[in-house]
C-alpha cells in the first residue's frame, strides 16, 4: 500500500477536523498518530465515538493526554514521523472570555510545548490550525490575509493571532517549514454540537429550537471540511524549494446570511425550524468572508464546495446517520 512507511501526528484527532483528516490519511494508507485529552467542552460521546471509528484501523495509535503538560509527550514513542499536524485547542469564541486560563493553557502553552516536541524527532513540515477569528470585525470584505491588524475581538482570536507569531518565532530559529491555515467556519461529516449547522440539523429533525443572534443578520463564510482536507494533502506532499513559513485563508470564498442558511436546512430537510430569538452577542462578528487566492496561487489549483452542495452532502449524511443525534 503506498505510504506505508509514512507516519502523521494528529492533535485533536478525536475532534471534528482532526477526526476527518485523520480518517482521510488512514485511508491513503498513512500510518496516523493520533494525540487528544478528550475534553468536555461538548459532550465526551461525540469525541469517544469519533475515537472508536478511528481505533477500527491498525494504523492507528492514539495517546490520550493533555497538551499543556510537557511531561505527557515522554509518553509518545513514533516511527518515521513526517508531518505534525496540529489543531488540538480549547475551541470556542463565545465561552472564552470567562475561560481565559483554559485557552492560554491549550492553544498557547499546547502549541510551545508540541513544537519543542517537533525537534526531537526533525519533522519535516508542521501545520497547524489558525481561524478567521483573528480578523475580528474587519471592514475590509473579502479579507485577505494582510488585511489582519492584530485586533480579534473575542479571546479565542488573540490566542490563535499568538500561535501564529509562535509559529513564525520557531521558523526563524529551527528552519522548519510551517504552515498556518485559517480557517472560516468549518462544517461537515461528524460535526461539532456547539456548531450553528449541526444545531440547524438537529432542531430540524429533533423537533427543538434553535436559539438565533442577531436575528439571523450575521453572515458566514462557511466552509467544508473536504476543503480543508484536500489542502493540508496538497501541502504535506509539496516540495518547496526552501524551507518557509506561509499563513492562507481557507475559506469557501462566498458567504450566506444565516437567515438564508435556515431557509437552506429547511429545505434540504424538508422540516421547518423553531426559531429562539437570542439577540446580538458582542463576541460574534458580524461578517466573515475569506479571499483564497493566495493558497489557491500557492498551489496552483482553485476549488471550493459551495454552501448549497455542502448543506445537501451534510443532509444525506445524517439522513445515514440519524443515531449522532442521540450522542448527548
Amino acid at each position: 500500500m503506498k505510504n506505508i512507511n509514512k507516519t502523521i501526528l494528529v492533535t485533536g484527532s478525536a475532534g471534528f477536523i482532526g477526526f476527518n483528516i485523520a480518517s482521510f490519511f488512514l485511508q491513503q494508507g498513512y500510518t496516523v498518530v493520533g494525540i487528544d485529552n478528550l475534553n468536555n467542552y461538548y459532550p465526551k460521546k461525540f469525541k469517544l465515538y469519533r475515537l472508536q471509528k478511528l481505533k477500527k484501523s491498525k494504523k492507528y495509535k492514539h495517546y490520550n493526554f493533555d497538551i499543556s503538560q510537557k511531561k505527557n509527550f515522554n509518553k509518545v514513542n513514533i516511527n518515521n514521523l513526517h508531518t505534525l499536524i496540529h489543531l488540538a485547542a480549547q475551541v470556542g469564541v463565545r465561552g472564552s472570555d470567562k475561560l481565559k486560563l483554559k485557552y492560554i493553557k491549550s492553544n498557547i502553552i499546547g502549541l510551545e510545548n508540541l513544537l519543542d516536541f517537533s525537534k526531537r524527532y526533525n519533522v519535516k513540515k508542521i501545520i497547524y490550525a489558525s481561524s478567521s477569528s483573528i480578523y475580528g470585525n474587519n471592514k475590509k470584505i473579502p479579507t485577505k490575509e494582510i488585511d489582519y491588524t492584530y485586533k480579534p475581538i473575542s479571546f479565542y482570536g488573540l490566542t490563535k493571532s499568538i500561535n501564529e507569531l509562535q509559529a513564525e518565532n520557531f521558523f526563524i530559529n529551527n528552519n522548519v517549514t510551517t504552515y498556518g491555515l485559517r480557517f472560516f467556519t468549518v462544517y461537515g461529516d461528524f460535526p461539532r454540537p456547539d456548531m450553528a449547522i449541526y444545531k440547524l440539523f438537529f432542531s430540524a429533525y429533533r423537533d427543538k429550537k434553535f436559539p438565533l443572534f442577531n436575528y439571523g443578520k450575521n453572515k458566514r463564510d462557511f466552509t467544508h471540511v473536504d476543503n480543508i482536507i484536500s489542502i493540508i494533502s496538497r501541502l504535506m506532499n509539496l516540495n518547496e524549494k526552501k524551507n518557509v513559513h506561509k499563513i492562507f485563508n481557507i475559506g469557501s470564498t462566498s458567504n450566506i446570511i444565516i437567515n438564508d442558511l435556515i431557509k437552506l436546512v429547511e429545505k434540504v430537510t424538508k422540516k421547518e425550524i423553531k426559531i429562539v430569538q437570542k439577540g446580538i452577542n458582542k463576541l460574534d462578528v458580524n461578517e466573515s468572508l475569506a479571499d483564497n487566492n493566495k493558497i489557491y496561487k500557492y498551489l496552483g489549483i482553485k476549488e471550493s464546495i459551495r454552501i448549497e452542495k455542502g448543506i445537501k452532502k451534510l443532509n444525506n449524511w445524517f439522513k445515514k446517520n440519524d443515531h449522532y443525534f442521540n450522542l448527548k
